[in-house]
């Protein structure tokens, strides 16, 4: 795996290109979101939802955030697995090359 090198005060620091991915698309998306949110004119709903004290909305965001957070576990759980098919199969290991 490549490794993205910056010098600061003479040391060498590196990091993992998995890492680095990892930001980029979390910016790329953030920005996306942003656009959207913008270009749609969104603003006043998202923070309609996030200052209400109406008991309906509350509970549709907490639904809404379990699902969520239901499906990623769901896929970490997939690629735990996945890893577990077989003995040493290194899958989707890239921090540090372990």
């Amino acid at each position: 795996m490549y490794r993205h090198s910056m010098e600061i005060a003479g040391q060498s620091l590196y990091q993992q290109s998995d890492v680095v991915a990892a930001w980029a698309f979390s910016i790329i998306g953030f920005a996306c979101i942003l656009y959207y949110l913008t270009k749609k004119r969104k603003w006043g709903t998202i923070w309609s939802y996030v200052t209400t004290t109406n008991h309906r909305k509350i509970g549709m965001m907490y639904l809404l955030s379990g699902v969520i957070f239901f499906l990623r576990g769901g896929i970490d759980a997939l690629l735990i697995r996945t890893q577990l098919i077989a003995p040493d199969m290194n899958f989707w290991v890239f921090q540090g090359d372990k």
